[in-house]
């Protein structure tokens, strides 16, 4: 309708499909494993998506271009949720934005930790974290984060305000453009493997947030971030961009 609209609604088990129409807001909790079929929703840009129980498996089929915001708790009190695994399909070339955010089932927030992420036929994806806080700094990690392979072309990972980040990124045959924000004040990011480096042609390293800090490497398992432990698949590079200011580092480790 006219405005800004939200929805709300829960999904315990089997297969969600039902319809929402032109709601900008769309909020989903899951009280088990479950699949949520997008088909039917339509006019949105924001999904909002949480857990309140444990869940081993959670799908989000045929989702368009729109933010993604992940948690495991998203009220206090709500629950004691858990997402473990969750994989998005998207429409061919969709452009999405998934922010991993705080754990909010305590009065203080808390770090998330996402043991597995899987992204299917979106060209485009930006990785955000999100819900830290001056005097409560988190470090959310992106476990294992697996892209289309023959469909991912750019990978964009930021973050918020005292918020760092931790991932290890699969599926990265087709990835051309790597761009790396460490944006938010004191916003450390580390890249533990960028395993198939083969199609990069651009990689921008940018960390301008108060004390934000860059590592490549961070697991000590590879030559460095981008490439296989053996150093077989590299990268050629047309553009390179480097740039640490406001008192941010960046440690290419390797």
């Amino acid at each position: 309708g006219a405005g800004t609209d939200s929805v709300s609604y829960s999904v315990s088990s089997g297969t969600w499909a039902g319809s929402i129409d032109e709601a900008e807001t769309v909020s989903a909790t899951y009280t088990g494993s479950a699949t949520i079929n997008a088909t039917g929703i339509t006019g949105y840009t924001t999904l909002n998506i949480s857990a309140s129980d444990d869940t081993s498996s959670t799908t989000l089929n045929n989702i368009g271009s729109a933010t993604i915001n992940l948690s495991d708790d998203s009220v206090e009190g709500g629950g004691d949720g858990n997402i473990e695994a969750m994989t998005i399909d998207t429409t061919d070339d969709a452009t999405i934005t998934v922010d991993l955010g705080a754990n909010q089932e305590a009065t203080t927030a808390a770090a998330a930790d996402l043991a597995s992420l899987a992204i299917t036929d979106a060209a485009t994806v930006t990785l955000k974290a999100s819900g830290g806080g001056f005097g409560n700094l988190l470090t959310h990690d992106f476990e294992t984060v697996t892209l289309d392979d023959e469909e991912t072309t750019s990978l964009t990972i930021t973050s918020g305000d005292y918020t760092s980040l931790e991932a290890n990124i699969a599926g990265s045959e087709s990835v051309a453009t790597l761009d790396v924000q460490a944006e938010g004040a004191e916003s450390d990011f580390t890249i533990d493997a960028f395993a198939d480096p083969a199609a990069m042609t651009s990689l921008t390293l940018n960390a301008d947030g108060l004390n934000s800090t860059i590592t490549l490497g961070g697991n000590g398992t590879t030559v460095g971030a981008i490439g296989d432990a053996e150093n077989s698949v590299t990268a050629i590079l047309d553009t390179v961009s480097v740039t640490a200011s406001n008192g941010a580092t960046i440690d290419a480790n390797g």
